[in-house]
């Protein structure tokens, strides 16, 4: 089971920006034993492999139970962390070999009763490769997990996860995709026209993780009760999540105690609130950059002058202290620099509008003009209508004319830039493991299965199929050429590198997290 945090723990994770201290109340005064998120949006669906926008991850956090986890920030020193800082969660232990990692199975019991076993690993992974969920697959490509017999069964305690073992193979197993379901469960409720309980799962959960699903409103309102077999200590029996659209509200529910957590708040507001004594900020390192993305099916962004030029129209130091409040990086490559990687960048993310200008004119786009779509729950906690505001001024004094939109839907907007809808969007790139190659693979290689903009680059291409199954430095060392080639020929417009903000009341101790969890409201306590 994974470590439960000890009563005593301090309130930081890893950085505090305002104070802690108090007792967990309501807006009455009263203690509370429930946990009450206010977020911006609440994901569509509770199957795992539909993932609609950054809300499903944010709804699996608390169910998921998953064989290791990274360490927590406290233990990784605030630190990123790499493929050396895994450690068991619902196994014992684990042994990574060059054709697998072994691991031991633990006792864990999810909420129906059921004992982990051995056929629960194998289950969920055949559920992924019958139900060919894009994300999950790409994870255990990048990975090197073999598609056709991906996991043996040694015992009913043991298990060996058969791969091409590479710095992904076990780092994979902490995202939320590889939770281990409760097969018995699932099983219960499968049908001969569904037999994989895909309708069942899309509003329940059945995991080994410290919650499960109690109660489920698509889109507005989920209801978490704690697994009463679950071997931690739980302080907070019931965690409600709640969509509150006005920011405004959300920020009086965590100053009066009606949330003890808030998400999505505009980083105007977050500035703001990180002096006031009566929250605390805490700012969780993140692998994420709002990017500006260019669909290859429109002709003058198949050019790389253009791309290049968009770029150099941008002025980055002006987008990070305008729209986003100071907080977070100017981009300067297309793979984070949160992300370990041997990184680069390129002339083209220096900002030049003269030099933009001048470009697009010799290479005869000198009329060049374009629609920026983008959603805000899609995108960074941003205002996004000034952020679309300042690319549209900025891009204006290169001689680009811009016309911008936002479609208030998440679910609307994913599918439409799925199906290339859009000639130019912005969306929070996030790759679930802190990986170069495979955030290059997934979102940027030809083919990849998160590339939504038909990037097509001969030299990522060819840095990513040398490097996949490559470990340490010879992996970093291989896919740099890769990076280098995507910065110089801009494949699409880093803008701004975030970081996960969270408001807490200051009764709150949060307890530490991990990057594969956004928040965890097990380890939450009463200060």
């Amino acid at each position: 089971m994974r470590t439960p945090w000890s009563a005593t723990a301090l309130c930081a994770v890893p950085l505090v920006l305002a104070g802690c201290a108090g007792s967990s109340a309501s807006s009455s005064g009263a203690a509370t034993t429930t946990f009450t998120i206010a977020t911006d949006a609440v994901t569509t669906t509770l199957e795992p492999s539909k993932y609609d926008n950054i809300s499903h991850r944010f709804a699996q956090d608390p169910v998921k139970g998953t064989l290791l986890e990274y360490q927590n920030f406290e233990e990784s020193d605030g630190q990123v962390p790499g493929p050396d800082d895994l450690k068991p969660s619902l196994a014992t232990s684990f042994d990574v070999g060059e054709d697998g990692i072994t691991l031991q199975l633990g006792d864990a019991r999810s909420a129906a009763g059921s004992t982990l076993s051995a056929d629960d690993v194998k289950f969920t992974f055949d559920r992924i490769l019958a139900l060919e969920d894009p994300i999950a697959l790409s994870l255990m490509t990048n990975a090197g997990i073999d598609p056709d017999d991906p996991v043996t069964v040694v015992n009913e305690h043991e298990v060996t996860i058969n791969a091409k073992v590479n710095a992904l193979s076990a780092q994979t197993l902490d995202s939320y995709r590889f939770s281990i379901l409760d097969s018995a469960t699932v099983r219960s409720h499968a049908t001969d026209a569904d037999p994989w309980a895909t309708d069942w799962l899309s509003t329940n959960t059945a995991s080994y993780g410290p919650y499960q699903v109690s109660a489920f409103t698509p889109g507005t309102s989920l209801t978490f009760k704690a697994n009463p077999n679950y071997a931690g200590e739980i302080a907070y029996p019931t965690v409600n999540m709640q969509a509150v659209a006005d920011p405004a509200a959300r920020v009086v529910m965590a100053k009066t105690g009606q949330a003890q957590m808030v998400s999505g708040l505009p980083l105007s507001t977050i500035s703001t609130l990180s002096k006031d004594q009566n929250v605390q900020v805490l700012a969780m390192p993140s692998q994420a950059q709002d990017m500006l993305e260019l669909n290859k099916d429109v002709k003058a962004f198949q050019d790389p002058v253009v791309r290049r030029a968009i770029s150099q129209a941008l002025d980055r130091a002006a987008l990070l202290a305008g729209p986003y409040s100071g907080l977070g990086t100017a981009s300067t490559s297309l793979v984070s620099t949160k992300i370990p990687a041997q990184n680069s960048t390129s002339a083209y993310f220096t900002h030049d509008a003269e030099a933009a200008r001048q470009a697009l004119a010799d290479a005869g786009y000198g009329d060049l003009s374009f629609t920026i779509t983008t959603n805000q729950a899609s995108i960074s906690p941003v205002p996004a209508e000034s952020l679309l505001t300042a690319l549209k001024q900025q891009l204006a004094a290169a001689g680009i004319t811009v016309k911008v939109a936002t479609v208030s839907s998440a679910a609307d907007f994913t599918a439409a830039y799925h199906e290339g809808k859009y000639e130019a969007f912005i969306r929070l790139e996030a790759p679930l493991v802190a990986d170069p190659v495979f955030f290059l693979s997934a979102f940027h290689s030809t083919g990849g299965l998160s590339n939504y903009m038909k990037d097509s680059d001969a030299g990522v291409d060819a840095a990513v199929k040398d490097a996949v199954n490559l470990t340490g430095d010879d992996r970093l060392a291989a896919v740099a050429p890769g990076i280098a080639s995507a910065n110089e020929n801009m494949i699409d417009i880093p803008l701004v590198e975030s970081s996960n903000q969270y408001v807490y009341p200051a009764s709150v101790c949060p307890g530490p997290m991990t990057i594969a969890r956004y928040f965890d409201p097990a380890t939450a306590k009463p200060c």
